[in-house]
């Protein structure tokens, strides 16, 4: 693992993308029911429902990225070995 900058590059992005894949969704559809609560009424509760199904969403979405990242992961250690760096 010579080039450990290449592994913390990837772990960064991949926190990045998969926290703004959670966190953007959720506080838009957090706003949105919010909004639509006096409009709807309390008895509905706009903001949970939302929320619930923004999460529903965001699931697929997540699992391909995760599965994108796993995946190049794995092409960086194949490099690693490839150039005769050890794995560990």
């Amino acid at each position: 693992m010579e080039n450990s900058s290449a592994y913390v590059r990837l772990a960064m992005l991949a926190m990045a993308d998969l926290l703004g894949t959670i966190v953007v969704p959720a506080i838009l559809a957090g706003f949105v029911g919010k909004y639509l609560e006096p409009h709807i009424g309390s008895t509905y509760h706009p903001a949970a429902l939302l929320l619930l199904v923004t999460f529903l969403l965001t699931i697929p979405v997540l699992v391909k990225k995760v599965r994108q990242y796993a995946k190049d992961y794995q092409t960086l250690i194949d490099t690693d070995v490839r150039n005769g760096s050890p794995r560990g």
